[in-house]
């Protein structure tokens, strides 16, 4: 059996905060306090915070100014929660129907609420983050291994493409030779025919020095002839070895072959055109295989990317929103029938916030509004219907507040009901 849910029945602040002495037996599932700034209404809920929610955001000094000792003791029917405030501290009691201690208060405490639930409509006020963060914990939502895994796919997805851009733009830099050979010829053997060929023409060169060297002999000897009568004998001699090796040397030159060295560079000229070819043609081969190979990975990617989009979507769907029409977008803000929540009207927010507020904190059903002021006559009567159909007690603090039964506080202290 379901236990059922736990309202204040009973509230006692005595010396706490600005609170001198609040007695409150609520009657309804509304309880308004009203009052000026500074009058203690703020104080009054601060202290059933301080008393349930144990002492974390607790002031340094709780206790009023000029007393020794504050108290609050917060009736909710089937538990009683006691706490007291000293200089030296503070001391908890939460004590069963039939007076029995709990061992261990604040734990058992801790296990009624969830933090946010004391003021449902403070959702409506957080940034879209926290919004999406608040109702993931309370629908039991955990996301995050899948966001993660998208962002480190999509990491990677962004990396490849980037990668992949880069090849291109490498690619599109090579020409393309239609017809190329795709083998390079070698250009060394056309090296060492040239190497041959100019050895050849040093060669000739040096016949061609000797026939000079004859000719030269030859006109000295002619000269002597004249000049050197008495030696003409030995000069004769002379001239007919010079005349017998200008012969030799004539014949050697007519059967010179002079080889063509203009051929042999024009064709390593073409051989290296058609190797840049062939490497231009593999590098663009070799590029487009890595440029296909990214585009392979990034539509992989991409596809991971959408199936871990579904695997959300689809855990989104099965969690237990506790108002129809309330999700997440793609954005992971929180949606209400398919807009961001923060474009829903205030009415649609307050029946969100205390769906949320319930959803969130199934036992403990006390929440608060802190700024009632800002919410018109209409707000105020639909939060109150829903405190109604929700079973839960909602506390509304309201500097103008004129409802019948609102409650006044005036210097700490309860003054009268609103006439």
């Amino acid at each position: 059996m379901t236990p059922a849910p736990l309202t204040i029945k009973r509230l006692t602040v005595r010396d706490v905060l600005r609170v001198s002495v609040v007695e409150i037996t609520p009657t309804g599932a509304v309880v308004t306090l009203g009052g000026k700034n500074g009058a203690g209404k703020s104080s009054v809920l601060n202290a059933i915070e301080l008393a349930l929610a144990g002492l974390r955001d607790a002031p340094p000094v709780p206790v009023r100014r000029g007393a020794e000792r504050g108290e609050v003791i917060v009736d909710l029917g089937d538990i009683v929660v006691e706490r007291s405030f000293t200089a030296s501290g503070s001391d908890l009691v939460v004590r069963a129907k039939d007076g029995a201690r709990y061992p261990k208060p604040q734990a058992m405490l801790d296990a009624l609420f969830e933090r946010m639930a004391f003021d449902p409509l403070a959702f409506a006020r957080l940034d879209p983050r926290a919004q999406a963060e608040q109702l993931r914990r309370i629908v039991g939502l955990d996301l995050s291994a899948l966001d993660a895994e998208r962002e480190r796919v999509f990491a990677e997805r962004t990396d490849v493409n980037r990668d992949g851009k880069a090849v291109r733009a490498r690619l599109d830099a090579v020409p393309c030779h239609e017809g190329a050979p795709e083998a390079e010829v070698s250009v060394a053997d056309l090296s060492a025919e040239l190497e041959r060929r100019l050895g050849a023409q040093s060669a000739n060169e040096r016949v061609r020095h000797r026939r000079r060297e004859a000719a030269a002999a030859r006109e000295l000897a002619s000269a002597n002839v004249a000049r050197l009568e008495r030696e003409l004998a030995r000069a004769r001699e002379t001239l007919a070895t010079a005349d017998q090796a200008h012969r030799e040397a004539l014949g050697a030159v007519d059967a010179l072959v002079e080889p063509d060295v203009g051929e042999t560079r024009a064709a390593i000229a073409l051989a290296e055109a058609s190797n840049r070819r062939a490497r231009d043609n593999r590098t663009r081969a070799a590029l487009a295989a890595e440029v296909e190979g990214l585009r392979g990975r990034s539509a992989a990617l991409g596809e991971r990317i959408a199936a871990l989009d579904a695997a959300r979507t689809a855990r989104i769907a099965a969690s237990p929103f506790p108002v129809p029409g309330l999700g997440f977008g793609e954005d992971g803000a929180v949606t209400l029938n398919g807009l961001p929540f923060a474009q829903a009207g205030m009415a649609e927010k307050i029946r969100v916030s205390v769906a949320l507020g319930v959803a969130a904190h199934p036992r403990l059903r006390v929440f608060f509004v802190r700024d009632g002021s800002l919410l018109d006559d209409d707000n105020l009567r639909l939060v109150a219907e829903l405190a109604q159909a929700a079973a839960c007690q909602i506390w509304i603090e309201h500097a103008h507040a004129t409802a019948s039964d609102a409650i006044i506080i005036e210097d700490g202290t309860v003054r009268t009901r609103a006439e």
